[in-house]
């Protein structure tokens, strides 16, 4: 919850920060380009999925969804409820990954004969 917390807050920041220095510039920019504008309706009209999956995967970073929704002209509520949506569940698998891993740690630890996948693991982890 805290981190939940932290993440909103941080996005509702970046948001605002973004917004008031750009005051509408790209945006008009933007409108002054037929193709440009078209690109962005495109996106606004499935602006709940791009959010969620922005939030979901860690494509971008969050400074960047943050300057880019502000720019496009999200709204800020669903900005803040399907960015959320997207982090919780972010979150949510890191936790499960986190702990899947320290068990998985703690068995590699109390079995001698797991040195060699030990190495190997953390070889994939470096790598990845």
């Amino acid at each position: 919850p805290i981190l939940l917390g932290m993440f909103t807050l941080g996005t509702w920041f970046g948001y605002a920060v973004s917004n008031w220095f750009d005051k509408n510039t790209i945006m008009g920019f933007i409108k002054m380009n037929t193709e440009m504008y078209k690109f962005v309706k495109k996106l606004q009209k499935n602006e709940r999925l791009m959010l969620f999956t922005m939030r979901l995967t860690p494509s971008l970073p969050f400074a960047v969804t943050n300057f880019f929704c502000s720019y496009i002209e999200i709204p800020l509520r669903k900005y803040l409820v399907f960015g959320t949506a997207g982090i919780a569940l972010r979150l949510i698998a890191t936790v499960w990954v986190g702990t899947q891993i320290s068990g998985f740690n703690e068995e590699l630890e109390s079995d001698p004969s797991y040195q060699l996948q030990k190495y190997v693991f953390i070889g994939v982890a470096v790598v990845l």
